[in-house]
């Protein structure tokens, strides 16, 4: 099967019928989510019977300890994607730096908004000086993911400053996407800078290893807050994740992650510099690959044959034809990645 394009990672049943597939394209904790929330799912299991609490009381109070944040300054959604798709319903001129999350633009096309793409530099860092000169506008919002996808890099403390104050003295609002932040050592808390014109995503999707259950977070001032909560419909998040607050202030859990993901990626970093591949500096459980001359769609397919599925890269800007991205999963799959990857170099 050959595809030109390919929007989104996970999609296994697409290339194999029965899911019999080692997935790359992925980018979730290798790790799974902690033990204990099986039991939270079968101690709560009969609750799928009624309705969740539509104002879920007991995981807000959780979220809110969790993170610091008053939960009048917390929304919540099915997913991180429904949060995002409604606040960017809600501007006028969606503004994003490329390569990123495709769906940006695609919520964007739906509901005939105006889409402006910026593009990173070849190092994947803002360009700063071409944001400085932006002339923006009221209804704007620029959106940021950070760490970013395809390439895993997230902003320096200079960096992050920077855009907060570029945002403070413009009319416009910033979406920070922070679904891989958990992974990464930062030594600022976006969380800090939410208000009136910053917007904060984050989701139980990625770190906790969770895409099954949807839930999504958004972190903003009580005014923006309220006018979300009016956006998304009632009862979004279903009951299974009413007493899933507890995860989020795991630090053990995050710390165990942190620490093997880092590891896992150091490990994939020299082999494939072993290689002659290029990778690029990432923050995140996942690499962008530069395949130098060979096609990405030729690298695809080979994998494809031997049952990995890795994510193409052609679906982003900028990113056309030469790219591939593979997620860290864990010591023994990683290996295998580089054995095949080196089989398939090496003809």
């Amino acid at each position: 099967m050959t595809d030109k394009t390919m929007i989104h990672g996970a999609n296994i049943f697409k290339y194999a019928e029965d899911g019999d597939i080692l997935d790359f394209s992925s980018n979730i904790n290798p790790l799974g989510p902690p033990n204990y929330v099986y039991d939270i799912i079968e101690e709560n299991v009969k609750s799928i019977e009624r309705y969740p609490d539509i104002e879920y009381r007991s995981l807000m109070a959780d979220i809110s300890k969790a993170f610091g944040v008053d939960p009048g300054k917390i929304a919540l959604g099915n997913g991180a994607i429904e949060l995002i798709d409604r606040i960017i319903f809600d501007h006028d001129r969606i503004i994003v730096f490329d390569p990123s999350f495709s769906e940006y633009e695609i919520r964007t096309r739906v509901y005939g908004k105006e889409f402006l793409p910026m593009n990173l530099k070849s190092d994947f860092t803002i360009d700063f000086e071409a944001l400085e000169n932006f002339t923006f506008k009221k209804g704007d919002l620029l959106i940021l993911t950070n760490p970013n996808n395809p390439n895993g890099r997230a902003l320096r403390r200079d960096e992050f400053e920077r855009l907060i104050a570029i945002i403070k003295s413009s009319p416009a609002h910033l979406m920070l996407d922070q679904a891989f932040d958990d992974f990464a050592d930062l030594d600022y808390r976006a969380m800090d800078y939410i208000g009136d014109d910053i917007y904060l995503i984050k989701a139980a999707t990625k770190f906790y290893s969770l895409p099954g259950l949807r839930l999504g977070m958004a972190f903003s001032s009580e005014k923006n807050i309220k006018r979300l909560r009016s956006l998304v419909p009632s009862w979004s998040v279903g009951a299974l994740l009413e007493n899933m607050g507890k995860i989020f202030m795991d630090q053990d859990f995050r710390e165990k992650s942190k620490a093997y993901i880092k590891s896992e990626r150091e490990f994939l970093v020299d082999e494939l510099e072993k290689l002659k591949l290029k990778t690029y500096e990432s923050a995140a459980d996942f690499l962008l690959i530069n395949l130098g001359g060979r096609e990405e769609e030729d690298v695809f397919q080979e994998f494809l044959k031997r049952k990995i599925l890795v994510r193409k890269c052609s679906s982003y800007r900028n990113l056309e034809g030469n790219f591939i991205r593979v997620a860290i999963k864990d010591h023994e799959k990683n290996t295998k990645l580089i054995q095949v990857l080196e089989e398939i170099i090496n003809g």
